[in-house]
């Protein structure tokens, strides 16, 4: 049996397509591995932004409110303990009007702040042992939608959520 230069180049090229496929295997799980590990970092940094706007979102603290059970109608008093909120909605719970009837951008000298008075109207209301949901919906500065839901019980509006309504 003679070995010709034919079957030299032929075991030859078969030596670098072998080599060529272990190489660009090693390259593509490498390539996966990256890609994977820039995904997790993303993931990570868009968890950091919304924690980060979350801190300086808008949030509206209740501060009082009046009642007047007799007609179902409420007009609880807001602050803005944050950043600035802009187009500030209500969305109240099915068969309770709400409205913001005043929205107030008052400056100090050391700070700047917003009050809301959100008057609530409803059979519902008529009742003094009256427990709902209702929610504030605004942008922030930046352009986020945020919402705030509050649950009303025994006479006081507790936040119970502030999420984000469009993702990053």
């Amino acid at each position: 049996m003679s070995f010709t230069i034919a079957d030299f180049i032929s075991l030859l090229a078969l030596v670098v397509v072998i080599w060529y496929t272990w190489e660009t295997r090693r390259i593509r799980i490498e390539t996966a591995e990256n890609n994977r590990l820039l995904s997790d970092q993303i993931n990570d940094l868009k968890k950091q932004e919304i924690t980060r706007r979350r801190l300086i979102a808008p949030l509206f603290d209740y501060k009082s409110g009046g009642m007047n059970h007799s007609v179902g109608q409420y007009e609880l008093h807001f602050a803005n303990v944050r950043s600035r909120a802009l187009s500030v909605e209500i969305q109240p719970p099915s068969g309770i009007t709400g409205s913001i009837s005043e929205r107030t951008d008052v400056t100090t000298t050391s700070e700047a702040f917003q009050l809301l008075k959100v008057n609530l109207v409803g059979e519902l209301l008529k009742n003094r042992s009256t427990s709902f949901g209702f929610a504030l919906k605004y942008r922030d500065e930046l352009g986020t939608l945020w919402k705030a839901s509050y649950l009303w019980q025994q006479g006081r509006a507790v936040l119970e959520d502030l999420s984000m309504e469009n993702e990053l």
